[in-house]
């Protein structure tokens, strides 16, 4: 994820792990919902990473752990951490 090596992730990097990440969850949810082309997908991803980066110029790895869980919480039913867990992996 911290392609460069510098300790966070900044924005592209971001960018290019949410493109993966929006990628496996459409697989997982409904493979037969339309791809979403290049532009679309950066365009999602630069909102997300305005809520992410929480006014920062990069994620550090609390910012980046919190995307995380809040990206779980989204996709899990419940609040068990087995579940979070499970998804997770």
């Amino acid at each position: 994820m911290d392609v460069d090596g510098n300790g966070s992730i900044d924005r592209d990097e971001y960018v290019q792990l949410s493109a993966k990440i929006y990628r496996c969850l459409r697989a997982f949810w409904d493979p037969s919902l339309p791809k979403r082309g290049a532009a679309e997908l950066r365009a999602m991803a630069l909102r997300e990473w305005r809520v992410d980066c929480r006014g920062h110029d990069s994620l550090d790895r609390q910012r980046f752990e919190g995307a995380i869980f809040d990206l779980a919480d989204v996709w899990t039913q419940t609040m068990e951490l087995d579940e979070y867990v499970i998804f997770l992996r």
